[in-house]
């Protein structure tokens, strides 16, 4: 006998036995006639052959990932392919290019390039447009800066309880003030709300605390991208230059060409030293912005208690009222589970587990089973249904153990005599043992009796007689013991 030979081919057509043809063993050539009952198998064969390669090189294909991103990997295993998004450092710092940016991050670099540009330039002077319009609109600049300045507000007009009365007036949703605290607390007596997803920043589709949601990557708008508020999106080169675009011409603000760069300002300020000196001199009497620091402003308002004191906060740490979980928000505990409620206090969830009665008698269904307790249902179950152990052994000659549970050996005391030793101890000797032995090979009336001599933890020792009570080796003996659980 040997095999069929075998290629790897796609046969366009299965060959089909004619009735005429005859049947006809050995190799196939369908051309010739030869081996005609094996022309079908080899067809298939080689197909299987060819499918066998192809599907061999599909699932070897790998996936790269190229410069910011993650996850690729062969075909024959799970690819879960994610962003490699910089964070706000790297960002600011743009000197990694292997990582992608969000259009957060984007305007977080944006951000700290303005602001180093701009400085601590006051609100009225901080865009190219504003310094132009000051320059130009009134030929005597000092003049013109001078009447700026003037509408400032005094260092001695500006105290802690002065920009809390401010600050009250306006609702803290929507204000973009960053608390400290909120009512007197710090974000960690609050519970912050969390989410559950199937893949990392810059990917759309997340939800709310109350399930899980699976996210997918998007491409954030030309608005969005100029926005640069939205962190679940990935930028790619082209929002990215078009929000550089957008904030460039919000700082030039539509100044004239003449003065639209900070060369062009600089020369036309230092052309006028007397307006200079006339600043300086009113500037003096200005509050110095290393006398009124942020820690200053922080410092007096710390001496005010968040609860009480009227501020309503737009964010916490840095994050809005979305990220903290309510305390009216209830914990549910579901079957087996107790110690559920609201968020008002703390809570302990904690596993209802059955008691042994229970878990033997299999019908309470609002409890939850430990090891210890399905290891007592099952020694339950076996104990009223199931045999602890049995044995059927050749007594004839060298004792022969065909097949046992729960019986390592059977030890040949003499003519009839037995003993069949526990792999596994019993519980106790309260076990009930049925044995059963005959002479399969031999016709004829082979009434007998079973004889329990000893029983104990670990063995069972017995006598396998004739009807009239002789002892004799058997061919064919059973023994089945019940409980000892």
């Amino acid at each position: 006998m040997t095999n069929l030979p075998e290629a790897s081919g796609w046969v366009a057509g299965i060959y089909q036995i004619e009735q005429t043809d005859p049947v006809l063993g050995g190799p196939p050539n369908l051309e010739t006639g030869a081996g005609i009952a094996n022309v079908q198998a080899q067809q298939l064969a080689e197909r299987t052959v060819w499918l066998k390669a192809e599907i061999a090189a599909a699932v070897a294909t790998v996936i790269a990932t190229g410069t910011g991103l993650n996850g690729g990997g062969a075909f024959d295993g799970g690819l879960t392919l994610s962003a490699d998004l910089a964070g706000q450092t790297v960002a600011e710092a743009g000197s990694n290019n292997l990582q992608l940016m969000t259009a957060l991050r984007t305007k977080q670099a944006i951000d700290v390039a303005i602001n180093a540009l701009v400085g601590a330039a006051p609100a009225q002077l901080d865009t190219l447009n504003e310094l132009a319009e000051a320059i130009t609109s009134n030929g005597d600049t000092s003049a013109a800066l001078t009447a700026l300045i003037a509408a400032k507000l005094d260092a001695a007009n500006y105290t802690a309880a002065d920009i809390m009365a401010k600050l009250k007036t306006v609702d803290g949703n929507g204000s973009g003030l960053d608390a400290d605290r909120l009512d007197g607390l710090s974000s960690s007596s609050f519970a912050r709300s969390t989410r559950t997803i199937s893949a990392g920043a810059g990917l759309t589709g997340g939800g709310t605390l109350a399930s899980n949601r699976t996210i997918s990557a998007s491409i954030p708008t030309q608005n969005e991208a100029v926005a640069g508020t939205i962190q679940t999106k990935l930028m790619t080169p082209l929002r990215t230059k078009q929000a550089i675009t957008a904030a460039i011409d919000a700082l030039v603000n539509g100044a004239p060409a003449a003065l639209d760069t900070l060369k062009e300002l600089a020369d036309e300020l230092s052309d006028n030293d007397n307006a200079i000196a006339a600043l300086t001199s009113l500037i003096g009497t200005k509050l110095n912005a290393s006398s009124y620091t942020a820690a200053d402003i922080l410092a007096k308002l710390l001496t005010v208690d968040g609860a009480g004191s009227g501020l309503d906060a737009d964010k916490l740490d840095g994050l809005s009222s979305a990220s903290f979980a309510r305390s009216a928000r209830t914990i549910s505990t579901g079957t087996g589970l107790t110690g559920g409620g609201a968020l008002t206090a703390n809570r302990t969830i904690s596993v209802d587990f059955a008691e042994k009665g229970d878990a033997e008698t299999g019908t309470n269904s609002s409890e939850v089973m430990s090891p210890l307790r399905t290891h007592q249902a099952i020694k339950a179950v076996q104990s009223n249904a199931l045999p602890t152990a049995w044995v059927n052994f050749n007594g004839q000659g060298t004792v022969v153990i065909r097949e046992a549970c729960n019986v390592s050996s059977i030890t040949d005391l003499g003519a009839g005599h037995y003993r069949a030793n526990f792999a596994s101890p019993m519980a106790n000797a309260k076990y009930a043992v049925l044995g059963l032995h005959g002479n399969v090979s031999t016709a004829g009336d082979e009434r007998n009796n079973f004889y329990l001599v000893d029983k104990s933890t670990t063995y069972v020792e017995f006598y396998t007689t004739n009807v009239h009570g002789t002892a004799g080796d058997w061919d064919n003996v059973s023994i089945l013991i019940m409980g000892g659980l």
